[in-house]
Parts: structure tokens; C-alpha cells; sequence
């Protein structure tokens, strides 16, 4: 069976309304900004149960469904709306679990974060 490890960074864009362009810029949003107290009771009692109970199941399915599943390690980072649509997904690169993975979360809907847009890194690692 296997385990997943979430690792979940949770920021804000100071610009609001603007996206950044790549994958590296918006991981250093979620990095220097996840430590802002005004976020985390946000982060940690709305957002992350969110994607823990939804992406845990949908992985197992990608899992189920992809022959030959590549589970190597992969980040992304989520930009969220001020609705909580996923307004753009970066990754740090392809693999057949993340694309799986990626096509569900750009069709959700978070809940609603404090600021838009509201950037979720998160690092993906699985183990047997």
C-alpha cells in the first residue's frame, strides 16, 4: 500500500490579482511568506484538511488507473482565486501520477482563501 507525504506551503501573493510566471517564482512566494501568522489558522484548519481528504483519494485512484505509475517525486505550486478556483497550476516537472493529479485540481474549488492569489506549494513523495 502506498503512503503519501504532503508537504503544504501556503502563501500570499503581495501583488494581488497578478500571477507569477513560473514555477520557481511562485515556490519562493510560498516559501517566503508561509510563515505569516495571519494565514496559518486559515492554512491549517480550511485548506490543508481540504487537500488531504480530496487529493489522498483522488492519488489512489491515478494510482488504480495509470498503467506503470511513475512515483517519483514531483512539486507544484496552486494559485487560487478569490473564490477558491485553481486559477494556475506550476510544477517543477511532468511525471504520469502529477499529470493525473494536476487534471482534477484544475477543475476544483478550494475554499475560499483570505487573499487572491493565494499560492499552496506542495511537495509530493510516495513510499511502498
Amino acid at each position: 500500500m502506498k503512503t503519501y507525504l504532503f508537504l503544504i506551503l501556503f502563501s500570499c501573493n503581495s501583488i494581488a490579482g497578478e500571477l507569477v510566471q513560473s514555477f520557481e517564482e511562485a515556490k519562493v512566494i510560498a516559501e517566503q511568506i508561509e510563515a505569516n501568522p495571519t494565514y496559518k489558522e486559515h492554512q491549517y484548519k480550511v485548506l490543508m484538511p481540504y487537500f488531504g481528504e480530496k487529493y489522498s483519494k483522488v492519488l489512489q485512484g491515478c494510482f488504480k488507473s495509470i498503467s506503470g505509475p511513475d512515483d517519483s517525486k514531483f512539486e507544484i505550486v496552486i494559485a487560487l482565486g478569490p473564490t477558491g478556483s485553481v486559477e494556475k497550476v506550476y510544477r517543477d516537472r511532468e511525471t504520469n501520477i502529477g499529470q493525473c493529479m494536476i487534471g482534477e485540481l484544475e477543475k476544483d474549488k478550494f475554499p475560499s482563501p483570505i487573499k487572491s492569489p493565494f499560492y499552496v506549494h506542495i511537495a509530493m513523495s510516495f513510499t511502498e
